[in-house]
């Protein structure tokens, strides 16, 4: 389940987004998530991040990568946006946080 602010924030790619997220989530933990929130990462990217109903699903939560998580999604949320079509025009917040996910990425010392 979506929140406001995810739709917010990401506009018509929130649901792209989130359909990856819950895909990469339930992939690694075999649980899919109740519900979303958004975070703000070091890099100030608005990164969505699982919430979980038990104990059980906070503790496998806990264990994800969630930044690398939301750089998957954004990443096969472009293409999939692209191929019908839209551009940054459309959803500027999607491409503005690719950009900086991948300056983050380029920033570390071991990420050659």
């Amino acid at each position: 389940m979506r929140n406001a602010a995810i739709d917010s924030i990401y506009g018509p790619a929130a649901h792209s987004l989130v359909d990856h997220l819950d895909f990469l989530t339930t992939r690694q933990t075999g649980i899919s998530p109740t519900a979303w929130n958004v975070v703000v990462d070091d890099s100030g990217v608005s990164v969505i991040v699982p919430l979980a109903s038990t104990v059980e699903a906070k503790e496998k939560f806990e264990t994800l990568n969630h930044t690398l998580n939301f750089r998957k999604a954004v990443q096969r949320s472009i293409e999939a946006m692209s191929s019908v079509g839209c551009t940054a025009e459309d959803c500027p917040a999607l491409w503005e946080a690719a950009t900086k996910l991948a300056n983050s990425q380029a920033s570390k010392p071991d990420s050659a």
